[in-house]
């Protein structure tokens, strides 16, 4: 039995890489043909395909499936488990939410983990784990972004993932907890100022990034999750998004629209050599013998010479959730990480293998 992982890319690679060094039997299905062969060069196993494709027959070999394919192919890789009857690791940032299917994966028997990588994904778990030490929880908050480790022109940012899953993050509206209500906000709005030792000033803004934690922690009044990066990002961002750089009606004069023109102009502008960096403060604050406390896991990684800080971060952790699946003996059902917790110390475990370190600091608050 193999786990197919569907998307050859950054994150599929370093999913890969890490199945290989476990000794778990993989296979990469990827429908750029180039694509294939570079991976077939560089020493992984690959096949040309297209999973979604009516014509495309899943080999009975095929135990589980790990989506590493863009967000808006995400809601019909959940459609092919749940007919084809094969559990379900979803890497995938998709708007399409797991939880409408919720009772279709407990019929056909399945097992399926949602949002693994790092955030949300790590960072779910690590709420998960964190809220188990409190007697109540009344805030969440987490604090996340990948950068390089200079703020260089024009953006202070480089590529590290689909540029289309990063325009959709700066687009959706947040959903945000304030004081027990359900709140709405613009994204790239909120916008905080930083500074973090060892790499220097930086802000952070609200996206929409609480996703599974808006139905499994509904008792907790406060919830916010920002990203992080360089200052004056958010800005520049919202400047591009209101003259209507990412709008996806086509243009009559050019044939295209400005997002499909912009999307080509970000892969080739921001795409460097410059490595980056990952942050992530995960905070969770409540009661705890009477008293309020407050856990903070914080994560700084830096790119190899292998792979970049957020395939390490993402990938990994996305093949951490993997092995979890191979091997754990989980029952039927949909997982958001958070539900995965009793599992933290070994997924914790196998990244800082990596040097992937987080660190968890407890206070009590005044």
């Amino acid at each position: 039995m193999i786990v197919l992982i569907a998307g050859g890319g950054r994150q599929g690679r370093a999913i890969a890489h890490k199945l290989i060094n476990w000794e778990i039997p993989y296979k990469i299905i990827e429908r750029d043909g180039e694509r294939v062969k570079e991976l077939k060069k560089d020493g992984y196993s690959a096949i040309q395909g297209d999973i979604l494709s009516v014509k495309w027959k899943m080999p009975e070999s095929v135990n589980i499936i790990v989506s590493a394919l863009p967000a808006h192919l995400g809601e019909e890789v959940y459609h092919l488990c749940i007919e084809k009857r094969i559990d379900l690791v979803d890497l995938s940032y998709t708007d399409f939410d797991p939880f409408t299917v919720e009772e279709k994966i407990k019929e056909a028997g399945i097992r399926v983990f949602f949002d693994t990588g790092v955030a949300p994904g790590l960072s779910n778990l690590l709420i998960g784990f964190l809220s188990k030490k409190l007697d109540r929880v009344e805030k969440i908050r987490v604090l996340v972004g990948g950068i390089p480790e200079k703020n260089i022109p024009p953006l202070g940012y480089t590529i590290t993932w689909a540029p289309s899953d990063l325009i959709e993050e700066y687009t959706r509206p947040a959903r945000i907890k304030r004081k027990g209500k359900l709140v709405t906000v613009p994204p790239l709005t909120g916008i905080e100022k930083m500074y973090y030792e060892g790499i220097g000033r930086l802000e952070a803004f609200y996206t929409d990034g609480l996703r599974s934690l808006l139905h499994t922690y509904t008792d907790v009044p406060d919830m916010e999750e920002k990203t992080i990066r360089y200052p004056g990002h958010a800005q520049k961002m919202k400047f591009l998004m209101d003259m209507g750089f990412f709008d996806k009606e086509i243009c009559k004069d050019l044939g295209i629209s400005p997002y499909m023109m912009n999307l080509c102009v970000l892969k080739e502008r921001l795409n460097t050599d410059i490595k980056d960096l990952l942050l992530m403060i995960v905070e969770v604050e409540g009661r705890k013998n009477k008293k309020k406390s407050k856990y903070t896991a914080t994560l700084l990684d830096r790119a190899d010479d292998e792979f970049s800080a957020m395939e390490r971060t993402t990938g990994f952790s996305c093949a951490a959730f993997t092995r979890l699946m191979v091997e754990e003996k989980i029952e039927p059902g949909l997982y958001p990480p958070e539900k995965l917790h009793m599992f933290t110390k070994r997924v914790l475990s196998l990244l800082k293998k990596d040097r992937i370190m987080v660190k968890i600091a407890e206070e009590e608050i005044k």
